[in-house]
């Protein structure tokens, strides 16, 4: 209004509306860092670094702005957490199958921990089961598990040893739904994406140094009971 000209006065005008658009803009920008903020704090778990912590709770506060070094170190963070996380529940999950194999009657090689981290195989059978077993394979990049009848290498390949390949693939075959209920009421549940019915494809046979190795008393005859004494 004091402006000696007309021309000034437009131009302290557009000033001022340029910098009253530039403080809202500035506003709304510490607005939404101070948001962003709060939802990376309440995202962050407990063990976060306490720098970046406390950055992000001066942005919350308005004290400080977000910038992209910062909202990239919070990223980071919680990337690190979701991979922590995941690798615990895959570690959890390891213990879970070999606790129900265990629980239903198998005997199991010990797996690893870091079985559905970095995959690997595993064999399980039940005693009686002669040479058979059932393999497990788990490709964490495929993000499957395969279940299959193998035998140890050795045997004569005659029609009596086709009939009982035949057998143990049926026997698996019956006991496979169940497996998966139990793993499913556990909170492992597998959903079948290809299975193939006992005989459609040969039973593998592998070296028998890929197998475990069975106990002697698995071969071993059954002893008679001692006789009771004489005592007369």
């Amino acid at each position: 209004m004091l402006s000696p000209t007309v021309e000034r006065a437009e131009a302290l005008a557009s000033e001022m509306r340029l910098a009253v658009q530039r403080h809202r803009e500035a506003d709304a920008r510490r607005r939404s860092g101070a948001e962003e903020a709060q939802r990376l704090l309440l995202e962050l778990p407990d063990g976060a670094p306490g720098p970046l912590l406390r950055a992000l709770e001066c942005v919350a506060a308005g004290v400080e702005s977000l910038d992209d070094s910062l909202r990239q170190a919070a990223q980071d963070a919680l990337d690190q957490a979701a991979a922590d996380r995941e690798q615990a529940e895959q570690q959890a999950a390891a213990i879970v199958l070999e606790e129900s194999l265990r629980d239903l009657g198998y005997d199991v090689e010990p797996i690893d921990a870091t079985l559905f981290v970095d995959g690997g195989t595993v064999h399980f059978r039940r005693a009686g089961w002669e040479n058979y077993f059932v393999r497990l394979r788990v490709a964490p990049e495929q993000r499957s598990v395969n279940f299959n009848v193998v035998r140890a290498r050795g045997d004569e390949e005659t029609d009596e040893r086709r009939r009982l390949d035949a057998l143990a693939e049926d026997r698996w075959c019956a006991e496979f739904p169940h497996l998966l209920q139990t793993l499913e009421a556990r909170g492992l549940a597998l959903a079948v994406k290809r299975r193939l019915e006992a005989g459609e494809v040969p039973v593998q046979v592998v070296d028998p140094g890929a197998l475990p190795q069975r106990a002697p008393e698995e071969d071993a005859p059954p002893r008679a009971p001692p006789r009771a004494r004489d005592l007369r």
